[in-house]
Order: structure tokens, then sequence, then C-alpha cells
């Protein structure tokens, strides 16, 4: 449903609003970024408007990326920059905080896996790839049109991209850090604010000593103590503020040409300022998260002990590279000054020249002069002077005077008119001079640079600087300069300066002060305009050398002679000499220019960087190790509780379990036995331990127990009933249990075994079984009477025969021989009978298991029940004697004649009542296992009771037949033979089977050794 236009409009001018508000402020924070600058107008070393973009988004969401986009526009605009350039650089910065925000949500998923130190990790890898996109954009934008060459393509990549990445870690979390904290804040404000302004003061201190004291550099990494201590005493956003203060301090001061990072051009001061504060950030943001997680003595020690290392590498790189920087500055300010030296030499030997060419003609006319000089001055070596001339003394300053003293022609003086020097502010009293210097002659090489006409006639002694100097000269006899003056013939207002080279009667004495005077005739002089001359004496020296000159008068006083103009970037450092120029006091101040080639590089501050880097990863580990060590012993202290309970549950347990239960190692010997077994077998506790669990086991049952045991070692089950002897030799009948323990490998460590006593049961199962034959005896009883009654009735009756025989005295040797004959196969078979009826009637629960022949078991059975079955009409087929003539099990033949008897007898009863009366046996020996199946004829078992049939006391006879027991008894006796007893749901007709195992030769010797 779309919305209503008024609603629409009104989201179309609230997300306008906010991209508006959110674009003033990115353009005024990138409008100061840029004032940072430095490879180009673009390119700024830190760009916090990074942070505050990232900050808009937070709070005005997806409206600030719009702001942000036109507020990089225009910042980038008002450079100079082209249209498309600026939108390309918009779309990147909007593009760097969209990419930021996206990547650390995506990986705040996985912040379970990484604990508290999870928001920094994610922050700085989605702070260095959105950064990363957006120097590239702008980078690639200025190299394609034509603002950055492709020599500087990686430093502005570089610069521009750790640029942002600081103004990311010093911004976001200060401005996140105020956001979430809220109200709250001016509690911590409140609670923190005396701690917080001891901590300001100590920060200024060091600020102010390491940063703008020029002093600092050995000691640059103290001033991350600040941030330890914020992080141990205050909350995360006093780290924060302290980082951005630290942060604003030492980009200003590396601006300024001060503190530890301002040493070479102001690019590469940004780029070690970078590094320096790309640590400071991290530091501050692992601190944050180091607090929040408790931060505790070792991490804090091993943060110090890495920033001792890292600040002591930083500074001997620094120290070392300093001090070749400043012996190579050094030598560099003598290789300047002596060029400049060198070149006024070559001034004053071209002076030397012209007072020799004076010397050695006692005349020179003006034309000679002219000649002279036009040719000296085409050497090259004299490219910089401009102008010779001559100033003749006079004593009077009358042109003929001065024609007659230095032996003049008229031709030498004719236009000239002799006139003060103009521009004079330092001319001398209106006193009557020693003597006169008037320019008689001049040669220029550029008319422009020099009007002829203004010169010659000057007198030099109505100017106090030219006069005093003249004299000098003149006195001294050497090459002698002015201080500061201003040439009369320069078009600019140009410091300059005159050197004067006193000239003498040809072959007079000049040895002393009163000789020279005497013979004294006149100085030859050049001009020298300080910023030409000094520019031509430095040549390349100009470029990495900033030179400031000053002439000092007698009483002190400074006179700037010549500033250089390009970039001190070194504010801090500077070489001053005072030295003499043509016998003039000067001083000169050396310093670095921004093109000062210094042998400092990035790794020093890089290897301090990763110092510090490696540091935090080690006290982040360590204390996730404290924290992992200190959860590990809480988990450890509450599982080892956990663990003494149960251990005292288990022995409450054991102890007071009315079985035996023990512990045995890998060969079954005795580990630990409760109270239950020590009683049992009669034995403590201490004693059996170290026994081997077996060794009271009866020895008729040991081979069978040690058969299980075997099994239990290949991987079967133990769980079988057998007996053992106390220690009164007593005979307990038991049923065992045994399983095997295992450890995380599934190797067996030993074995857990639970013995209970089952004499009591055993003496009640056996009356109930003595019960059960009773019971089968009772239900045969009519048959075995007949059957034992009718061989009677054959023997009394031969028996009464033979007495009429006797009687008679009528001997039939014959008929003797055949009645007795009968009368012993009668009574043997009677006999016969007895022998089965007193077998089966034996208790033999107590008798030891034996080899019984399967075919002596199935014919008693049957002699004791098919009379029986004769005269109730019932068919019993038994099986073919080939089928069991041969076969042999394992057990006890009463109990087992038991088991086919009593399910004769159900048989019987099931057949009883059967249109079609029979019973039939089968036996079949399968795969070692005999079978004997007894089927009948009856009308089945209704299925609800076949799931019940097996259970003591269930009967589905008549009331007053049978008492339950049968089956439950037969069944029991044949688990105890290890074998089966069990209904066959699939026959057609009502079958019942028993199965065990068929005794082979070999099978007592497997019993015994297992």
């Amino acid at each position: 449903m779309l919305r209503p236009p008024a609603r629409l409009w009104s989201q179309i001018i609230k997300t306008l609003a906010w991209a508006l508000i959110a674009g003033i402020i990115y353009y005024l924070t990138a409008y100061l970024g840029l004032k940072l600058a430095t490879l180009n107008p673009q390119a700024s070393p830190v760009w916090p408007a990074t942070g505050v973009a990232i900050c808009l988004y937070y709070l005005f969401g997806a409206p600030a990326a719009l702001g942000v986009f036109w507020g990089a526009f225009f910042a980038n605009f008002q450079t100079g920059l082209s249209i498309f350039p600026c939108l390309l650089i918009g779309l990147g910065n909007s593009a760097e905080v969209l990419v930021c925000f996206w990547i650390f949500r995506f990986l705040m998923r996985f912040k379970n896996d990484y604990g508290v130190h999870g928001k920094v990790i994610f922050g700085v890898v989605a702070a260095i790839v959105a950064t990363a996109l957006s120097a590239s954009i702008g980078t690639l934008a200025l190299y394609f049109h034509g603002v950055v060459t492709s020599i500087l393509i990686l430093k502005n990549w570089l610069t521009w991209w750790m640029g942002d990445i600081i103004g990311a870690l010093f911004f976001i979390p200060f401005a996140y850090g105020i956001s979430i904290q809220k109200w709250k804040l001016f509690h911590s404000f409140r609670k923190e604010i005396n701690i917080a302004a001891l901590l300001f003061i100590f920060s200024v201190i060091l600020i102010n000593w390491i940063f703008f004291n020029g002093q600092g550099a050995a000691f640059v990494f103290i001033i991350y103590l600040v941030l330890l201590f914020a992080a141990r005493f205050l909350t995360s956003i006093w780290i924060f503020g302290f980082t951005l203060l630290i942060c604003i301090s030492g980009t200003y001061a590396t601006f300024l040409g001060l503190g530890p990072f301002a040493e070479t051009i102001l690019n590469e001061n940004m780029l070690h300022l970078q590094l320096f504060l790309l640590g400071l950030g991290l530091t501050g943001l692992v601190l944050s998260s180091l607090s929040e997680e408790g931060l505790r003595h070792r991490p804090a020690m091993i943060l110090i002990f890495g920033w001792f290392i890292s600040g002591l590498t930083f500074y001997s790189f620094f120290k070392s590279n300093s001090e070749a920087d400043h012996l190579r500055f050094t030598e560099e300010a003598k290789k300047a000054q002596q060029a400049i030296e060198v070149t006024l030499n070559d001034y004053f030997g071209l002076l030397d020249s012209g007072v020799g060419f004076l010397n050695s003609n006692d005349y020179v006319s003006k034309q000679a002069w002219r000649s002279y000089v036009t040719q000296i001055m085409k050497d090259k070596k004299f490219i910089g002077v401009r102008s010779i001339g001559i100033a003749f003394a006079s004593k009077t300053g009358q042109l003929q005077d001065l024609a007659k003293e230095n032996h003049l022609k008229h031709a030498d003086i004719e236009n000239l008119v002799v006139h003060p020097v103009p521009y004079v502010g330092n001319s001398l009293p209106n006193l009557q001079p020693e003597m006169h210097f008037i320019v008689t002659y001049v040669v220029t090489s550029e008319a422009p640079f020099l009007n002829e006409k203004i010169v010659i006639g000057l007198d030099y002694s109505t100017e106090q600087s030219r006069y005093k100097t003249a004299l000098r000269a003149r006195d001294t006899g050497d090459i002698t300069s002015t201080d500061n003056i201003r040439l009369s013939s320069d078009v600019k207002p140009r410091s300059a300066f005159l050197i004067f080279a006193p000239f003498y009667k040809s072959g007079a004495p000049i040895d002393t002060v009163a000789q020279r005077r005497a013979a004294f005739r006149g100085v030859v002089f050049t001009p020298i305009i300080v910023e030409p001359f000094v520019t031509a004496a430095l040549g390349h020296h100009a470029e990495e050398m900033h030179l400031e000159l000053e002439f000092k008068s007698p009483t002190g006083t400074l006179t700037p002679m010549y500033l250089s103009a390009s970039k001190v970037v070194d504010v801090k450092n500077e070489i001053v000499y005072d030295t003499m120029l043509a016998g003039q006091a000067v001083r000169i101040h050396w310093r670095k220019t921004e093109n000062f080639k210094s042998s400092s590089d990035l790794t020093f501050s890089l290897i301090a960087f990763f110092g510090s880097v490696i540091s935090l990863l080690v006290a982040i580990i360590l204390s996730s190790l404290q924290n992992l060590t200190l959860t590990a012993q809480k988990i450890a202290g509450v599982k080892t509780r956990e663990l003494i309970e149960k251990n005292k549950n288990w022995q409450l347990l054991t102890e007071t379990a009315p079985v035996g239960i023990f512990l045995t190692d890998r060969l079954g010997h005795f580990t630990y036995v409760n109270s239950s077994l020590s009683q049992m077998t009669g034995t403590s506790a201490s004693e059996l331990l170290g026994y081997e669990w077996m060794h009271s086991v009866h020895k008729d049952d040991l081979p069978m127990v040690q058969q299980n045991w075997h099994g239990l070692q290949q991987g079967k089950e133990l769980n079988c009933n057998y007996r053992i002897l106390n220690s009164e030799q007593s005979t307990i009948f038991v049923w065992g249990q045994v399983v095997a323990m295992r450890n995380d490998t599934n190797h067996v460590i030993g074995y857990l075994g639970v013995i209970q006593d089952m004499t009591d049961s055993v003496q009640k199962n056996n009356s109930l079984i003595a019960t059960s034959r009773m019971s089968s005896l009772g239900e045969m009883a009519s048959g075995v009477a007949h059957e034992i009654n009718n061989p009677l009735s054959i023997i009394i009756g031969k028996a009464d025969m033979l007495r009429l025989m006797l009687e008679k005295d009528n001997f039939d040797a014959n008929k003797i021989k055949k009645y007795s004959q009968q009368i012993s196969e009668t009574a043997s078979r009677i006999a016969k009978i007895i022998r089965g009826l007193r077998a089966f009637a034996r208790e033999t629960s107590n008798e030891p298991f034996e080899v019984c022949r399967l075919s002596s078991v199935v014919q008693e059975t049957f002699e004791l029940c098919q009379e029986r079955f004769l005269s109730h009409h019932i068919e019993l087929r038994p099986p073919l004697i080939d089928q069991y003539e041969n076969l042999q099990c394992w057990g006890r033949p009463e109990q087992l004649a038991q088991v086919l008897l009593n399910l004769l007898n159900n048989a019987f009863d099931a057949a009883l009542t059967s249109n079609e009366k029979w019973v039939e046996v089968h036996v079949q020996a399968v795969n070692s296992i005999i079978k004997i199946a007894v089927i009948d004829s009856g009308a089945g078992i209704p299925q609800p009771s076949i799931k019940k049939i097996f259970e003591p006391f269930y009967t589905t006879k008549e009331v007053g037949k049978g008492t339950g027991l049968g089956l439950s008894i037969s069944k029991g006796i044949m688990e105890k033979h290890q074998g089966l007893l069990y209904f066959d749901v699939e026959a057609k007709h009502t079958t019942f089977i028993v199965e065990i195992s068929e005794y082979v030769a070999h099978y007592q010797i497997e019993a015994k050794d297992p």
C-alpha cells in the first residue's frame, strides 16, 4: 500500500534536512582537515572527517551518507579541483562509511568467538578495508586528472589511507563512547573529575615537553602512560578523550615544525606522525577493551615494557639519524659558507687585478680603464660582477685638485660633476672631511643595473659607511666592505654593500699607516647587491640550506641583509656563524629547508609502531590467558566441588548399596571394593585390593566365569549366575555383571562389577523348582502308577505260577527259565522307572555342570510320561533316534529333563481337549546349536497371552490346574544353561523351542582358560 503524499513529502523533507546537517558538519571537518594537506591540496595525513562521517551515519542513518557525499564534494571543489574528480572523491567517502558499517556488522556475528576484544578487532578491520577503498578511489581520481603523478601515486595513497584510519581510530571511539553513555556520562564526569583533572595536567605537561619543547624525542612513548592511567582509574570515554587530545596536539606541533617528528619535509614528518598516531589509536582501543576485561598487573607491565623497548628503539634510530643529519647539515653549512667566501674572494681577485693594472701604469685613462674592465668581465668566473669603478682620493674635492693629485687629463674629468650620495640617512656632519673619494671611472656590464651618469661624480665622503670604509681600506691596505647600504643607482630598495680595494702611488713604500696615507691615491670598488650575490654564491646549496645574513655593527647591532625564500622545516635546529667578510662583521644563520635530503626514513617509526602493536598483542594474549585461567580455575573449583560431592554420593551409594560393587584395572585386579562385597566374601577391603576379582569364584563355576570374562574382553557382556566361596568356605550364590570402562579414545582402562547375593533367591527358586517337579510328578502320577502296576502284576502272576510248579513238583525247565526272564525284565523296567523318578525328584541345583547325553535325557523323560499319554489316547511322537543319538550338551541333565517334562505336560493338557490328540518332539542340530521343538495339536495360545506366558504364576489353564511356574522356571533353567526357551509365533501349531549349545571336545578347555 502506497504512503499518502503528505506523509511521503514529510519523510523526504526530513531525510534532506538530516543530509543537510550531516553535510555541513562533514564539510567543516573536511575543510579543517585539508588545511593539513601536504603532497597536494586533497591528501591530508590526518583526516578527522572519516571518524565524523561514521559517527554521523551512526546518528542519522542513511541520510548521513548523502550528506557526506555533498560535503566532500564542496570541500574538495574549493581547493580548485574540477567537478568530476570531486564527484568521485565524494562517492569514495560515502562508500567508505557504508562499507565500514557493513563489514563491522557482518563481523559482529562472530563476536562470541573473540570475547571482549572482538569489537576492537572488528572495528580496526572494518576501518582498514573501508579507508583503503576511499583512498584508492580518491587517489585514482587525482591521478587520472593529472593532479598526482605516477611517481607520487603510492605516497599519495599511503598518506590518504593512513590519514583516514587515524580519523577513524581517534574520533569514532570518542563519539561512540559519548553516544552510548548519554546522561550517565555526566555522572561519570562528577565521579572521576578529580583523577581526570590530575591526569589532564600530567598530559599537558608531557605534551608540552614532548611535542613543543624540542627535547622529548627520547621520551615520546611516555605519553602512552596517560592512556594506561586512564584505563586503570577511569572509564573508556576518558581513554578516548586523552587519545584525541594527544592526536590534536601532536598534529599541530608537527605542522608547526616542532616535536620529534619535525625533521624533514612536512609530508615525511606527517608520515612519521601517522605511524605514531596509529599506534596510539590502537593502544587506546585495546586499553579500553582491557579495562572492560579488568586491566591486570601483568598485561600492564607487558605494555610498559613494550613501550620502553619501542621508545628506546625509536630514540636510538632517531638519535642516529638526527646525528647523521646534523653532521651533514653542518658540512653543508660549511660548504655553503665557503661558497660565499669563494665567490667573495673572486670579487677580491677582480679588485686586486684592477689595483695591479693601476699600479703598473703611472697613468690610466678613462678609455683604457673601460677597455680593461670590459675585457676581464668576459671571464665567466666574474659573471656576477656588474660594475667596477675607481674613486680617486682628493684632499679638497675640487676637480682641479683631483686631476692634479692623480695625474688625470682633462678628458678624464670632462663633464664630471661632483655630488653627494643620494638616499643617505647616515651622512657625515657638516664638517670638512679628512679626504674626499670621488667616483671618476665606472664601467657597467648591464646598463639597466647601474646608471653610470648617476654614479660618476659621487663623493663617498658624504656618506658615513662609504667614507669610513674607504678610510679603513686606505689605512689597512686591505680590501674592505661597507655595511648594509642602498646603492644610489639601484632601482629597487635592496640590501647591498661596496667592497673597496686601495691602490697607492707606484713604487711608494706602504709598510706603515703613515706611508700608506702618504702614497694613497684612491680605491677600486665594485657594488654587491646581497640577494643575487648570495643566490649565485650558494648555487645548489640554496635548495637544502636556508640562509639568514646579518651585518653586525661595532656596537653589536644586527642589520638583516638576506633571508632565503625557502621554507624552514626544522625551526629548532640552526647553525650560527659570526665571521668577517671583507673586514665587515657578519652573522650567518643556517637552517634546513624542506628540500634537505635527510637520512631519516620511516624505518624507526615503523619499528616503534610495530613494537607498540606487538606489545598490544602480547598484552591481549596474556590478559585473555589470565581470564581463561581464572575462568578455568572457577570452573575447576566448581567441578572439584561437584566431583567431591559426587565422590561422597558415590561412596555413600556404594557403601550403602545392598550389592557388592568393585573396580578393577585392565588385568582384572581389584582397585576398589565396597563394604557389601567385603562382607559377602568375609575379607576386608584392604586385603582384597590387588587380588584378581575371580579369586573367590567356586572352582566348578570358574570355567564358565572365565569364558564370560574372555567374552567381555572381546566386546561381549559378562552377565551370569555363579557361586563364590567366602573366607569360611561357605558357598554363596551370586549374580554378577561386569562392564568395561573406556577413556575418550575408546580404550579399556578398567572394569566395573556388581555382585548380588542370590542365595536366598536360589533357595526359594530351588523350592519352586522342586514344587514344580512335584507338581509335574503329580500330574503324571496316575500314569506312573499304571506304569508300575502292570509290570508288578506280571511279576506277581509269574511268581504265582512258579510257586504252583513248586507245589506240584511239576518242574518245566523251559517255563521256569521263561518266567524267570520275564520277572527279571519286568523288575528291570520297574527299577528303570523308579530310577527316573528318583533322579527327577532329586535336588541338583548345587551340582556342577557335566556333559549330558541328549538321548538319555529324552528317553528317560519319555519313559516317565508315555504311559500317561497312552492312557488318555494321546499320540506321543518321539523324535527319530538318528536326530539326537550322538548329541551332547553342557549342563545338569535332571534340570534339562525337567524343562522337557514341563513342556510335555503343557502339551498334554493342550492336546487333551483337541479333536486331534497328538504331541510330537523334534530334535536337530544347526550350527552347533541343539534345537528341541515340542509341538501339540491344541487350540494354540491367544495373542494377548503370548507376552505373559513366561511370567511367574501366569497360566492359561483352568483354576486348580497348574501353578503358573512351569514355563517361568523352565526359562530360568535355560538361561542358567546359557540357552533359550521361546514360543515360535510363526509355527502352524503350538510350538515351544529349547535351544542350547552343542558340546564339543574343546569346550571345557576354553572355559577353563579364557
